[in-house]
């Protein structure tokens, strides 16, 4: 997930607006989430307190930054508790609705999703997300004329760009992925979304080498996007044979050390890069010499 989605933030501002407040840490949560500073949104809503008029406003920020973490577990709770206070906010409902759909409690997801997509005919975001819940429900042709139709809606949307790639080439449709990505290009040249499509195509056309490029271009543009510094160290790391290039394997140690300096909560990612980390110093240990007796 890229970093910052003003289509989200608009629509939340919208939902929020009555819950105006004096107080300065819900509108430093927002600060923080824009600057794609992570780790400062989580400690700027702890300081929000319980029965702040913000409040509901602050934990929507942290649902928003928890789903780009990859933290879905903290995101499901932090929308269940937006609810709470804010029964039918629209934002917090999707959030909620995505939240499930990454954590494969798709029946909820589904129920969420279903409801919002009566009320919002014409939210872009509520078709992506349906029609990555479609995708994982195994009913590709659904999916595919939702993505088709939030697209159209909101042709400069990255996210929605990202998602309907993603489900294409989940369904091996490379070519039709490279028309989306594309016209994304077009409609957003300087958007380091257009590099990170296009690394993700060189990967699995095998070209490593134009991939790493194209990831270093996104971190130009954008040096907190989370998933390119999470794919460049992966691809660093897998695509080095007894880890002989050295160029790649700093490259992966640096990459997976800044997605996790930047708040990426990615687990499985956490333990590769661990075993990763203790291989390598482990190898410059037993390379090291001896000091001569004198």
């Amino acid at each position: 997930m890229s970093a910052r989605n003003p289509l989200l933030l608009s629509l939340a501002a919208l939902v929020f607006a009555s819950a105006v407040s004096h107080a300065q840490t819900a509108d430093v949560a927002l600060a923080a989430f824009k600057a794609g500073a992570w780790p400062q949104v989580f400690e700027a809503v702890k300081d929000v307190p319980a029965n702040a008029a913000d409040r509901p406003k602050a934990l929507y920020v942290a649902g928003e930054a928890y789903l780009v973490v990859g933290d879905f577990a903290q995101a499901e709770a932090s929308f269940r508790a937006v609810l709470a206070a804010r029964p039918e906010a629209v934002p917090a409902k999707l959030g909620l609705g995505r939240a499930l759909c990454a954590r494969g409690e798709l029946k909820e997801a589904e129920e969420l999703l279903t409801e919002l997509a009566f009320l919002e005919t014409k939210d872009a975001l509520v078709k992506q997300a349906a029609g990555v819940l479609l995708a994982k429900q195994n009913q590709p042709e659904r999916a595919r004329k939702l993505f088709v139709e939030a697209l159209a809606l909101e042709p400069k949307s990255a996210e929605i760009a990202r998602a309907y790639c993603e489900f294409l080439w989940s369904t091996n449709a490379d070519d039709d992925a490279a028309k989306v990505a594309a016209a994304f290009a077009k409609a957003q040249p300087k958007h380091a979304m257009t590099p990170f499509l296009q690394a993700i195509a060189f990967e699995r056309a095998n070209e490593p080498k134009k991939a790493i490029e194209a990831y270093e271009k996104v971190l130009v543009l954008d040096p907190k996007f989370l998933d390119a510094h999470k794919n460049l160290a992966i691809l660093c790391h897998t695509r080095n044979p007894l880890y002989t290039d050295e160029a790649r394997t700093k490259k992966a140690l640096e990459h997976y050390a800044q997605y996790f300096e930047l708040g990426g909560r990615d687990a499985g990612l956490r333990q590769s890069y661990e075993q990763f980390k203790a291989f390598m110093d482990a190898s410059m240990g037993s390379t090291k010499k001896e000091p001569r007796s004198k």
